[in-house]
């Protein structure tokens, strides 16, 4: 009885009001805090889905069957790398097979060539080495738009030759051809 009379004299008695708060989030610092880094971790999330190989252990490769032998550790004394494409292109510009064009790209020029060895990839190296090299001069353009794309190649050019291996064939603004002396 007495909660009931308690609880008319509540009803009768006027208004009641509460005031109900309710936090379901933290603010940001709290969630650093807390270790709640969202950012991180999508691009940790996305960093896993990324097509890759898969890793494997060298018990792996064993069992497979494959050579896990560094190269050039075999038991054959005369077997050896193949040279590298840019090994390759040193030694084709000084045998006279490629030779560094007046306009910055390779130039192939086989048919003075001392030993062409393998044209395919002769053809497929310098390819790969001026496909870069435009890529190169793209990029230079775009960082120096106020300089023509003539003007970038022949900048790149010149300080490009500094580097370019000693007795390498080099064209001249003329047109003619030069080994380059060091």
């Amino acid at each position: 009885m007495k909660c009931l009379f308690l609880v008319a004299a509540v009803a009768l008695s006027g208004c009641v009001s509460t005031a109900l708060v309710i936090v379901d989030r933290k603010t940001a610092l709290e969630e650093q805090a807390s270790g709640k880094l969202t950012p991180l971790a999508d691009g940790l999330a996305d960093e896993g889905l990324a097509p890759r190989a898969a890793p494997v252990t060298h018990g792996q490769l064993d069992e497979a069957g494959v050579d896990t032998a560094s190269p050039g550790t075999s038991n054959d004394p005369l077997a050896g790398e193949e040279p590298t494409d840019l090994e390759l292109i040193d030694d084709l510009l000084v045998a006279g097979c490629v030779g560094e064009g007046k306009d910055g790209l390779l130039v192939d020029t086989h048919a003075d060539c001392s030993d062409p060895g393998d044209l395919a990839r002769l053809g497929r190296a310098v390819e790969k080495s001026n496909r870069g090299r435009w890529q190169v001069w793209r990029w230079l353009a775009a960082e120096r738009p106020k300089k023509s794309m003539a003007e970038v190649r022949a900048a790149w050019r010149e300080a490009y030759l500094t580097s370019v291996v000693c007795g390498a064939k080099v064209q001249k603004s003329d047109g003619t051809w030069e080994n380059k002396s060091c």
